[in-house]
């Protein structure tokens, strides 16, 4: 069970006309972000299991960060080389936006005769295989920091299992009663979600340390 509450006060309920379905769409909004950081880093343990830490090790030694951002190129052309064939039809990269950033502006300093990072039908590709984007992936380390993990590589659809009971949606319920008292009412998000690395092969890491 994934949940999270908003309280909201009965006069604006009352007043606002559009406040509860504001309520309603920021729960959701809120409810996203939870599970999202759930499926990069969690536990496993009363929640679901993160990818991180829990994946194939990529080319095993952390790349040491560079000012000119040159590892990043290097990283993402060598784990290429870490993942096997049968993966590749499904593969895509997983990071922060600040990373593809530092990825975007290394290959502008290495001003590449053929360009590693592309934009093809909207959709940003790396070595020609599709970005996804996640606000929880880690950042890549601005301090003395070893195994740090914010690029992931290779077959989500075979890595890693989604279960949601009951469809892919949020429910939401309107509380009244619990602090009726204080003329309050919780508006309640909530999900029967779980996630867990099913295949810790189909799916590599990039490690970054900044000493």
């Amino acid at each position: 069970m994934m949940g999270l509450t908003h309280t909201v006060s009965w006069e604006l309920l009352q007043d606002v006309s559009l406040f509860q379905e504001f309520g309603v769409r920021d729960l959701l909004n809120a409810v996203a972000i939870a599970e999202d950081g759930f499926f990069v880093s969690g536990t496993g343990t009363n929640q679901p299991q993160g990818l991180i830490g829990n994946t194939g090790t990529g080319t095993g030694a952390p790349y040491l960060w560079e000012a000119t951002g040159s590892y990043l190129l290097n990283a993402t052309d060598d784990i290429l080389g870490t993942l096997k064939g049968s993966y590749f039809p499904n593969a895509a990269w997983l990071m922060s936006r600040a990373t593809a950033v530092a990825i975007r502006k290394a290959q502008r300093q290495a001003n590449l005769f053929a360009a590693s990072w592309t934009r093809e039908n909207g959709r940003d590709m790396l070595h020609g295989f599709p970005v996804s984007y996640s606000a929880n992936m880690p950042a890549i380390p601005t301090a003395t920091s070893a195994g740090v993990v914010p690029i992931l590589f290779g077959s989500f659809q075979d890595g890693y299992v989604i279960g949601q009971r009951g469809g892919g949606g949020t429910f939401v319920k309107l509380l009244d009663q619990v602090n009726a008292l204080a003329g309050q009412t919780v508006l309640l998000g909530y999900q029967r979600v779980d996630g867990k690395v099913r295949r810790s092969e189909a799916l590599q890491s990039i490690t970054i340390s900044h000493s």
